[in-house]
């Protein structure tokens, strides 16, 4: 694989809470019947919004580490552990380490948007350990500046986030109109997704809400026709652990 590209009306659609939150899915659960499947430890990728708001009552997680990124508006998370809720707004992030057990709740504000990406830290060993989750504000992320874009680093290098699940970058890029060329590791794989604008990536066209996988380069070259912003996970290609999809689901 070089460049795979997965356009908005090929993923996996849906929506809940009675119509309140809708969602595209790049990577949807492997029971949604979506073009892909989880690869390396990334295991669910979904852009969720609402509307008008909506409250998703309490419920359970077990095992994933599972990072909700908020993009616009704002939402409350619950969990039984702290016994709060905690107010997260545009750009903040919260990562919920599920580990053996943890019950929480998640409120939707009118016009809120988030991405909520699954990693699998090695299932079978974390289901032993206990939950716990971190929130973090905007501003403590690092950005680094280049001529043609910056990048907001979430995780890794001096950012704070610290994961269980191995060797994963999370990045976001906010792109001005021209040509940039970026240099990344051969051994990892790159999963994108537009926010907003439309790009050529190593010539392929990219359109907004779109989502492509990199592997086996190493140069990603954007030509951007507009601003626009570009939202990257970076996962090895090989990890040390099996997932919980090879293990009970492939």
């Amino acid at each position: 694989m070089a460049i795979f590209i997965l356009p908005r009306e090929e993923q996996v659609e849906s929506d809940f809470n009675n119509g309140e939150i809708f969602e595209n899915k790049p990577l949807g659960f492997p029971n949604e019947g979506g073009v892909l499947k989880p690869y390396s430890n990334l295991f669910y990728w979904a852009n969720a919004w609402s509307d008008k708001g909506s409250l998703l009552k309490e419920h359970r997680h077990q095992g994933f580490e599972i990072l909700s990124f908020v993009l616009q508006g704002k939402i409350e998370h619950f969990d039984n552990k702290s016994n709060i809720w905690t107010p997260l707004t545009a750009g903040d992030v919260q990562i919920l380490f599920a580990g053996k057990g943890i019950n929480h709740a998640e409120n939707f504000f009118p016009g809120s948007r988030i991405f909520q990406i699954w990693f699998d830290p090695g299932v079978q060993k974390n289901l032993k350990m206990e939950p716990n989750y971190n929130n973090f504000k905007s501003e403590l992320f690092p950005t680094i500046e280049y001529d043609n874009f910056f990048i907001k680093v979430y995780k890794g290098e001096n950012a704070p986030i610290h994961m269980f699940s191995e060797k994963v970058e999370i990045f976001g890029m906010n792109f001005k109109k021209g040509l940039s060329n970026i240099k990344i590791n051969p051994e990892k794989i790159y999963s994108g997704y537009l926010i907003t604008g439309s790009i050529l990536i190593n010539g392929y066209v990219l359109k907004q809400d779109d989502f492509f996988i990199a592997q086996d380069e190493e140069i990603i070259t954007i030509e951007a026709n507009t601003h626009g912003n570009l939202f990257i996970v970076a996962t090895p290609a090989k990890i040390s652990y099996k997932t919980y999809f090879q293990i009970y689901l492939k």
